[in-house]
This record gives structure tokens, sequence and C-alpha cells, in this order.
């Protein structure tokens, strides 16, 4: 058996900087998607239709209404345009993925958190079009475009009931797949509370 080397003092103050950048470099990656879903929740809960980019009235309005102001008027008429009420779902977890980075934890498995973050949103947006179709087939509505294509498409195939069917289990893929220890979890919390019912 050979005998284990040891590290000369340089080697090991360079692997500590080393982790040292890693971590500011985290830190700051961190702080720069919290500044981001702060903005973007701020554009989305202050979004007024009225705003530039908006068609709704011609000259668009100014100064905007928006808190973000003319970026935040833009990211919110983007996201509800393209993804309706999903843009909220999406940013939900956006919210808590965040959270959990401020905390020191990290997210594991991304690229299928992001599937199932994918699904949850689509999920959402062709609820909102399937709730009320017929108000929603107008550009601009409430289902956003992906809720108008998946909706559309689906009530084309399956019919209103299969539709929804459907949907119910793409919302549950796509939280299994973005919070899956918590759903994992859900039978033990559900058998604790009925036994505690007596």
């Amino acid at each position: 058996m050979a005998p284990k080397r040891k590290q000369k003092p340089e080697q090991q103050v360079s692997k500590a900087s080393g982790r040292e950048g890693r971590r500011f470099v985290r830190y700051c990656l961190v702080l720069l998607l919290v500044g981001v879903v702060v903005l973007v929740w701020l554009s989305l809960l202050s979004f007024s239709p009225d705003d530039s980019p908006s068609s709704n009235v011609f000259p668009p309005r100014y100064p905007v209404q928006n808190a973000g102001g003319l970026v935040g008027a833009y990211i919110a008429h983007l996201l509800l345009y393209w993804l309706g009420g999903g843009a909220y779902t999406g940013l939900f977890f956006a919210s808590v993925a965040a959270l959990i980075m401020v905390l020191g934890g990290r997210v594991n498995d991304l690229a299928w958190r992001t599937v199932g973050a994918a699904m949850l949103i689509t999920a959402t947006s062709s609820a909102v079009y399937l709730a009320n179709p017929p108000m929603a087939n107008a550009l601009g509505s409430s289902a956003g475009i992906l809720g108008m294509a998946a909706g559309q498409f689906l009530l084309s195939r399956f019919a209103e009931i299969g539709a929804w069917l459907i949907l119910l289990v793409t919302f549950c893929i796509g939280l299994m797949l973005t919070v899956d220890k918590l759903v994992l979890q859900l039978p033990r919390f559900g058998r604790k509370a009925w036994a505690r019912r007596d």
C-alpha cells in the first residue's frame, strides 16, 4: 500500500479558494433568480391590459400602470399572452425553487423538475380554456395561446369529460415530477390524520 502524499499548502489554498469562488458565483446566481422572480410577480400582479404593448387602446397608455414599469408590462403581457393562467403556476414553482436555494438547499433532478413544471403549466392553461371555451377563443384570453391550443386539441379528440380526465392525469404526473417527495408522503400524512381522529 502506497503512503499518502501530503498536499502542499499552496494546493490546499487553491482548492479552498476554488470552493469559495464557486460558492460566490452560486450566491450571485441565487440572488439574480430571486430578483427575477420578485420582478415577475410584481409584473403579473399589477398587470393592466391597457399598458403597452397591448393593442387594447390606441395610443398605448403612458406612463404604464405596471409596478415593474415598461419592462414589467412587457414581461406580464408576454407571459399571459403565451401561457395564460399557467404563468402563475410556473412562477409559483420558480418561487419555491428560489426559496429552497436561498435557504441553502439544492434543486435535485432539475431536468425532471422542469418537465413536471411544464406539464403543470400546460395543464393549468388548458384547464382555464376548458372551464369556459367560448369566452376563451379570443386572443389575449386568460387561457393564453398554449391553453387555447391544448384545450382545442383535447376537446376535438376526447370531448369534455375525456379532456378533463387527461388534464387531471397530466396535472398529477406533473406534480409527481415536480415535488415527488411531498406527493409520496401524502398517504403517510393521511394515515396519521385518520388515526388521530378518534
